[in-house]
């Protein structure tokens, strides 16, 4: 995968931000959603990450002896990293769910208008079981989308920002194995228990978030350890070819509850689809 083309697509993307998401916030159809843009910067959380892994495999320039052509970002927010892929060349599908408080799939909509970035905008809820053509009948995109060559399996699936949202991650990967050939997945990790003396990180256990947990946001759920992440990617069919950890500590301390006060872990996964 040419990371070079991914990382200048990047840079363009982000010098017009601003501007795209000033446009988007003036618009009727936004205006009258009653939504706020997603608050949180996906290029600046991830992006390096992911063009790390890219790099640092052979796998996804060996697939099918080809190379990788489209693109599934799951939980994609506000877009931002659907046009840039988009922009570097791949057929990208964008999917997240409408919510009363913020809208992906309109503004990843409007956006799309305005760039004339031609990816599919799909507005649907992933938390559970689904198949390719659940995702077909609900693609929205204002009449926008033209890739009738996509076949009914992705090259590539991107979900950063989404995992510790689900009530159900072992359904949702076990859809997306069926899908695609291979996936980049981030989520929270610990490697301790809440007391900070329990160390847990090589043991495959979750931790359920109670309410006011985890940035007090009642959205989020599950937290599991290295060695439970691992593991429930490959119960669910896919093979781990790379992946990445950050801290926040250097000491290597992270925990399910406290990651605000800076005890935060987030771990990457280059899966491969068996």
């Amino acid at each position: 995968m040419e990371c070079t083309m991914l990382v200048n697509s990047a840079g363009k993307f982000l010098e017009r931000r601003s501007e795209l998401y000033n446009i988007v916030s003036n618009t009727a159809e936004f205006r009258d959603a009653g939504v706020r843009l997603y608050p949180h910067d996906t290029i600046a959380a991830s992006f390096s990450v992911i063009v790390d892994l890219l790099q640092t495999s052979d796998l996804l320039n060996n697939l099918s002896e080809k190379d990788v052509k489209t693109v599934l970002d799951v939980g994609g927010a506000n877009g931002d990293l659907s046009f840039v892929f988009a922009d570097a060349g791949y057929e990208t599908t964008f999917v997240d769910i409408s919510k009363s408080d913020e809208n992906g799939p309109l503004v990843a909509s409007l956006i799309n208008r305005q760039l004339d970035s031609n990816i599919r905008v799909i507005d649907f809820s992933i938390d559970g079981y689904f198949c390719y053509r659940n995702l077909i009948e609900r693609t929205v995109n204002f009449g926008q989308f033209l890739h009738s060559s996509q076949s009914e399996m992705f090259d590539l699936v991107i979900c950063i920002g989404l995992f510790y949202h689900l009530k159900n991650p072992f359904a949702f990967l076990e859809s997306i194995r069926s899908m695609c050939h291979c996936c980049i997945l981030e989520t929270w990790l610990m490697s301790y228990l809440p007391d900070n003396l329990t160390k847990v990180r090589d043991v495959p256990i979750a931790y359920l978030l109670g309410t006011g947990e985890l940035n007090n946001d009642s959205s989020n759920y599950w937290i599991f350890t290295d060695s439970s992440f691992r593991r429930l990617a490959e119960r669910a069919g896919f093979s781990v070819e790379n992946s990445a950890s950050e801290f926040w500590r250097q000491d290597k301390i992270s925990n399910p509850v406290d990651i605000p006060n800076g005890y935060g872990e987030k771990g990457y996964l280059l899966l491969r689809s068996r």
